[in-house]
C-alpha cells in the first residue's frame, strides 16, 4: 500500500454481517485497481473482523470503535482516507465491477476538477428483481433534481478535499440528503450514463426499522436545515420543500401503521398535515390506504 490510491471506499458496518462479504467482494472485483477499502466496524457485537480474516488483500484495512452511529463511522473513514476520491458503500449494498473504472475515466477526462460524480443506481428487491432508478439531467439544476428524487450517497463519488472542507452533519437519519445538498451548493454534479451500483432493499434497511419520534424529528430537521442554507431557497420552490417535509412524515407514519403503532402513526400523520400541499395528495391517499389495510389484519 505504498502507492497513493485514487479511490478510498468506506464501508461502515454495525451488527449486520449478512451481506458484508458481498459488499467487500464487489470492491475486490473492480476492474480498476487503484483503491483502498476501509471497513469501519461501529461497535458490532461480536466484531465482524473474524468474518473477513480469510480475505487477504493489502488494500483493505479494518477499524473498530465503540458504537457512535453511521455518520461518525463515515467521518472516521474520511480522516483515515488516502485517496483523492471517496466512495461510501453500506454493508448491505454492492458495486458492479466497472464502477470505479467509469468514474476514473471521467475524472481524468474532466482534468481532475473538483465536482461530484454520480452514476445510476439499481434497486434489488428481496426476490432479486432489479430496477434502474432515475438519473440526473446534466442540463438541469442538480440541487433541484436532488430534492425532486432524493436518494442516498451511494451512487456519488466525492472528492476527499471537499468532504474535509464541508463535513457531514450527524442528523441520525437523512444526513445523506442534507450533506449532498450542501455539497451541491459548492461544486457541480457530473451524472455519468452508467448504472454501476446496486442498492439492496430488505426489511432491515435503516429507513424501514426506526419508528421512534426522534427518528422523524431528525429527518425533518435535516430537510429544514438544508432548505435554510444559502443558495438553496432560491433554487427550491417552497411547495417542493413542503412536499419533501410531508413525505418524511407519511413514510414514517406508514412504518408505524405496519407495526400497528397507531398512536405514533396518528402523531406522524398530524405532522404531515402541517406541510401538506396538493402535489402530495397521492402519497397522502396511499398512507390512508395502508391504514385501512392494517385494520383488516
Amino acid at each position: 500500500m505504498n502507492d497513493t490510491p485514487l479511490f478510498t471506499l468506506i464501508i461502515p458496518t454495525y451488527n449486520r454481517p449478512t451481506y458484508l462479504r458481498q459488499a467487500v467482494q464487489s470492491v475486490i472485483d473492480q476492474t480498476y485497481t487503484s483503491w483502498e477499502l476501509l471497513i469501519i466496524d461501529d461497535g458490532s457485537e461480536p466484531p465482524v473482523k473474524p468474518l473477513l480474516e480469510d480475505i487477504e488483500d493489502p488494500r483493505i484495512a479494518y477499524y473498530y470503535h465503540a458504537n457512535q452511529g453511521l455518520g461518525a463511522s463515515r467521518q472516521v473513514g474520511v480522516r483515515k482516507s488516502r485517496g483523492k476520491l471517496l466512495c461510501y458503500l453500506d454493508d448491505d449494498d454492492y458495486l458492479l465491477p466497472t464502477h470505479l473504472e467509469v468514474v476514473a475515466a471521467d475524472f481524468h477526462r474532466n482534468e481532475q476538477r473538483e465536482c461530484l460524480y454520480k452514476t445510476g443506481m439499481i434497486t434489488q428487491t428481496a426476490d432479486g428483481a432489479l430496477t434502474e432508478g432515475p438519473i440526473f439531467d446534466n442540463g438541469r439544476s442538480a440541487l433541484l433534481q436532488h430534492w425532486e428524487n432524493p436518494i442516498g450517497i451511494f451512487p456519488y463519488v466525492i472528492p476527499a478535499s471537499l468532504a474535509r472542507r464541508v463535513p457531514s452533519i450527524n442528523f441520525f437519519l437523512s444526513e445523506d440528503f442534507n450533506w449532498l445538498g450542501r455539497l451541491m451548493t459548492e461544486v457541480p454534479v457530473r451524472q455519468l450514463p452508467f448504472y454501476t451500483v446496486v442498492f439492496r432493499l430488505h426489511d432491515q434497511n435503516r429507513t424501514y426499522v426506526l419508528r421512534d419520534r426522534s427518528a422523524l424529528r431528525s429527518r425533518l430537521e435535516a430537510v429544514r436545515d438544508l432548505y435554510e442554507r444559502p443558495g438553496v431557497r432560491g433554487v427550491i420552490p417552497s411547495r417542493l420543500y413542503r412536499r419533501v417535509m410531508s413525505h418524511q412524515c407519511w413514510h414514517w407514519t406508514r412504518l408505524c401503521l405496519r407495526a400497528h403503532a397507531y398512536g405514533e402513526a396518528g402523531w406522524g400523520f398530524a405532522q404531515g398535515l402541517r406541510t401538506f400541499t396538493p402535489s402530495g395528495t397521492k402519497e397522502l391517499l396511499y398512507t390512508i390506504y395502508v391504514f385501512l389495510r392494517t385494520l383488516r389484519k
